[in-house]
């Protein structure tokens, strides 16, 4: 235990120092910086492929040739994964596989450690081997504008196994103290993109290419309700965990 809170703890440490995040910090420790917009995935081909390589997809193998895809994760930093807690729900299991997009295509899965979790918020943290890491594109939190109805949005998730599906809507509403799955009230993005079983976990990213909310669920009621966990949600998440394991 003492070897994984030293874990945690550099992994967060480093995430606040070398990503940047957007989640406040005490004043002691210094305000993080504002990512910059990034400006060469205004050309979407661009963007699609900087967000399937910010995106993982959480896996159980069964055999050498044959695994099933569960849920979908966002690289945070260069070792820390944020996907929603019902991904990670399994009773008794601490460790989880995954897989990036270029080493899906040779069937390669790496572990990662389930280092925080909140079921009332739907979101949950998994920290990486830092000596088995693959290549991979960061995305930023955004932390400057934001996201109002009207607005595009982009995402990246696996359904029903179809690896890597990109799909794009817009901001239908945010809204207040919705009561999700976990009947807790919390803050949501509600989304127009097609959303099935097997994006939970997966980003929603603005037109800068910044994560602005994590697929939690969908209504089987309509067409296209999707809803994600709001960003200020998921920093306020990032800011718990963060002071939890500061020295």
């Amino acid at each position: 235990m003492k070897i994984f809170r030293s874990l945690l703890q550099f992994g967060l440490l480093s995430f606040v120092v070398g990503c940047c995040a957007g989640a406040s910090l005490p004043t002691n420790v210094g305000p993080p910086k504002i990512a910059p917009p990034l400006a060469e995935l205004n050309d979407r081909p661009k963007r699609v492929e900087f967000m399937n390589e910010a995106t993982v997809a959480l896996v159980t193998p069964v055999s050498d040739s044959f695994f099933i895809v569960s849920c979908t994760g966002v690289w945070i930093s260069k070792g820390l994964i944020l996907t929603a807690a019902h991904c990670v729900d399994e009773k008794d299991v601490s460790t989880y596989n995954y897989t990036s997009k270029k080493d899906f295509e040779s069937l390669k899965f790496r572990t990662a450690i389930l280092a925080a979790k909140n079921e009332e918020h739907d979101l949950a943290l998994l920290i990486t081997d830092p000596k088995d890491r693959p290549e991979h594109q960061i995305a930023q939190i955004e932390q400057n504008t934001a996201p109002v109805a009207g607005d595009p949005v982009d995402t990246v998730g696996h359904p029903i196994g179809y690896t890597w599906t990109y799909s794009t809507g817009f901001v239908s509403a945010v809204r207040e103290n919705v009561k999700g799955p976990s009947t807790t009230e919390m803050k949501i993005l509600q989304v127009s993109a097609p959303i099935w079983m097997g994006n939970s976990g997966g980003g929603a990213f603005n037109k800068d290419g910044h994560l602005i909310g994590i697929c939690s669920w969908i209504s089987k009621s309509g067409p296209q309700l999707a809803f994600f966990v709001h960003v200020d949600e998921i920093r306020s998440f990032l800011r718990r965990e963060m002071l939890k394991t500061l020295p």
